[in-house]
């Protein structure tokens, strides 16, 4: 029988190829070992979007993929900042809060 452990180191590797540039330095940042551990900043369910509060448009550079430029969302709240700029704003102000609590807490950036 497999344990929890090997099973994750074992997920991780298979899974860290399929991966998107910009979701793991989001993981990295924070710490998190495979994206399903990330919280929506809003509402604090499963974020499955890593939303891009500056958009890289289409076809863009990855010059975007900086944490405070990356939000863990839930899908509803992905959608809502994606069409709602103050809601964006929102989403800004809610991941710059968490990134000042993590620099409070952390001692570093």
């Amino acid at each position: 029988m497999i344990n929890f452990e090997d099973y994750k180191s074992n997920y991780l590797y298979e899974r860290a190829d399929e991966l998107k540039n910009h979701t793991k330095i989001l993981c990295d940042y924070w710490g998190y070992d495979i994206p399903e551990d990330i919280a929506c900043v809003v509402c604090g369910n499963y974020a499955v979007d890593c939303h891009h509060i500056e958009p890289r448009k289409q076809g863009s550079s990855s010059f975007k993929d900086y944490p405070e430029n990356l939000a863990p969302l839930c899908r509803e709240h992905h959608t809502k900042a994606e069409y709602d700029p103050r809601f964006n704003a929102f989403v800004k102000t809610k991941l710059l809060e968490k990134i000042i609590d993590k620099v409070e807490n952390d001692g570093r950036i």
